[in-house]
């Protein structure tokens, strides 16, 4: 049931009426949307735009005052706040295939190479999978990890399982089927969501 604040379209709503409709507040803002049900929740495509906001949202706490600053100046056309700016900045490029954008200002730098090795390790219904940073030119923003039950797989926003900060080596990826091969790839990532090259790929099969 929708509860009003005052007469509905005029004031505050919130809550559902006869599964059709769904009246909230984001922001400061009254909205109505349809209500719908996620056919996938897990698709890949989800699963790979989560990853992304998952990183840019922890990571949003470390960055400086005067980045915060930059993104705080983009948010404002749209009175939303520097952390919102900041995740639609990244979700909208990792859907086009980029990284995660750590400050607006930031130029472009120099393509990051190849990560040096890729080294998934089976384990119970999960691998460890496991690397180490390029030797030329590294990231200097995310890694990024693709994972697919089909080799020669292209890797994209949805096969991707995981976004870290680059200086991570390791990522444990759970809930895996015993004796399925999975291929995983790799890449780093420059703070203005420039992508690097992708190492070769690399398989294991959960025990």
């Amino acid at each position: 049931m929708a509860v009003t604040k005052g007469p509905l379209f005029s004031l505050d709503a919130s809550g559902t009426i006869a599964k059709a409709a769904v009246f909230s507040k984001w922001k400061g803002r009254n909205y109505v949307r349809v209500h719908a049900i996620p056919h996938n929740p897990k698709s890949g495509l989800q699963t790979g735009m989560r990853a992304a906001m998952k990183f840019t949202t922890q990571a949003y706490a470390a960055l400086s005052t005067t980045i915060k600053g930059h993104w705080l100046t983009a948010a404002a056309a749209d009175n939303i706040t520097a952390l919102n700016a900041q995740v639609r900045a990244s979700q909208r490029s990792i859907r086009n295939n980029l990284g995660c954008i750590h400050d607006p200002t930031d130029a472009a730098g120099t393509t990051p190479t190849a990560p040096a090795t890729l080294t998934p390790v089976a384990a119970t219904r999960s691998i460890v999978v496991g690397w180490t940073h390029p030797t030329v030119t590294p990231g200097n923003y995310t890694a990024m990890l693709y994972m697919s039950e089909t080799t020669g797989f292209t890797p994209d926003v949805s096969n991707l399982v995981y976004v870290g900060a680059q200086a991570t080596v390791s990522k444990t990826i759970p809930n895996l089927t015993t004796g399925t091969p999975y291929y995983f790839r790799l890449r780093e990532t420059n703070t203005n969501g420039e992508m690097g090259a992708l190492i070769a790929q690399a398989t294991a099969t959960p025990a």
